[in-house]
């Protein structure tokens, strides 16, 4: 690992588990492989009806019951925090594998002393079907352009919940997770910035998730990531802009790229009715445009330097657009009801957690 700061850093993960008896088995094998173990290891079953927790007494981790589920995230992890003594406590969520030296590469940056929280690479484990591949393609994307900018300017927007690290004493400050939106993970990023401390972006710590595999499934997870992000916004808009103005500005950018997404849908259909340009042509400039510059270059190079074969991303890199309007038309609801309903007493946030799959 290098430094010796780092060598004696020590660290607890926490696997929060709902009815995870598909995934748990796997998620514990890789944890077990880990090239630096942690210190700890934590399932906590959290009011599982399957065989959850006849799997964790199955492999050499602590297992803690709560009889009934808590209903979030982070009052699960909660639930935990208090008796965790470590220097960094990681969140795993039961259904993310982590490559063998995830934990080794989520402990360097907190030597620095500023670190709060610190997440790595998320990648879709085993794609399969439109759903999942249009997702790796989001993530190849997202993650070796927009989040390897964010980083750069100390403006990650979340560091992701499915296996994200946080220094316990950051932890001990806030109280533990904050409770107040679905997305704990956000949230707590963006009050640890706020406060002054770091939140990283850890490139080579790799990690793979069981994304959603049919629509039924991602609206589901859609609904419960942006209503979590548009809490987030209405939380914490006049502090990101006081003390934030860089996370500000990029929030304002990811908004502005969810929402202008129906232009560019009906871009070619307005230079073909305007213009009288040919709609294959218009098709071709203002789609395949668009990924032909922005987009393929960043996914070749994210998938080839991830070993990937560079046909998969050209046959798959289409594909993208299969999530898009489902990511629009969740955004658009979750602002609505999140910047509007809410604050006038309409409706209720989200407060209770989805699953995606």
């Amino acid at each position: 690992m290098g430094s010796p700061l780092v060598e004696a850093l020590t660290l607890t993960v926490v696997i929060p588990a709902h009815n995870e008896e598909t995934c748990l088995e796997a998620t514990l094998e890789a944890l077990l492989k880990q090239t630096v173990p942690p210190e700890r290891i934590v399932v906590f079953d959290d009011g599982s009806t399957d065989a959850t927790a006849a799997i964790a007494r199955c492999y050499p981790v602590e297992l803690v019951q709560n009889p009934v589920a808590s209903g979030t995230k982070s009052r699960a992890l909660n639930h935990v925090l208090p008796t965790c003594d470590t220097d960094v406590v990681m969140n795993l969520d039961a259904d993310t594998m982590l490559a063998p030296n995830f934990v080794e590469r989520i402990k360097a940056p907190f030597a620095d002393p500023k670190v709060a929280v610190a997440a790595g690479m998320v990648q879709v484990w085993n794609p399969h079907g439109f759903v999942q591949r249009s997702r790796q393609i989001e993530y190849l994307m997202g993650q070796h352009f927009f989040r390897a900018t964010q980083n750069q300017w100390s403006s990650p927007t979340v560091c992701p919940g499915c296996a994200c690290a946080f220094r316990q004493e950051a932890l001990d400050v806030s109280g533990g997770l904050p409770d107040g939106t679905i997305a704990e993970d956000m949230d707590f990023t963006w009050r640890a910035m706020i406060k002054g401390y770091r939140a990283v972006y850890v490139a080579d710590a790799e990690c793979y998730v069981v994304d959603p595999h049919t629509p039924r499934q991602l609206k589901t997870q859609l609904w419960r990531w942006m209503s979590g992000y548009f809490q987030c916004v209405r939380l914490h808009w006049k502090e990101i802009i006081r003390a934030k103005r860089l996370l500000a500005l990029l929030v304002i950018a990811t908004i502005w790229d969810i929402f202008t997404l129906p232009i560019l849908l009906a871009s070619p259909f307005a230079l073909w009715a305007l213009f009288g340009i040919s709609l294959l042509k218009s098709l071709l400039v203002a789609w395949l445009g668009t990924d032909l510059v922005v987009t393929l270059p960043v996914v070749m190079y994210g998938g080839v330097r991830r070993g990937w074969n560079p046909l998969w991303m050209l046959i798959n890199g289409p594909l993208i657009w299969v999530n898009k309007p489902f990511v629009f038309w969740y955004a658009a609801k979750a602002a609505l009801t999140e910047l509007v309903l809410v604050p006038l007493g309409w409706k209720k946030s989200l407060a209770t957690f989805l699953k995606g799959h």
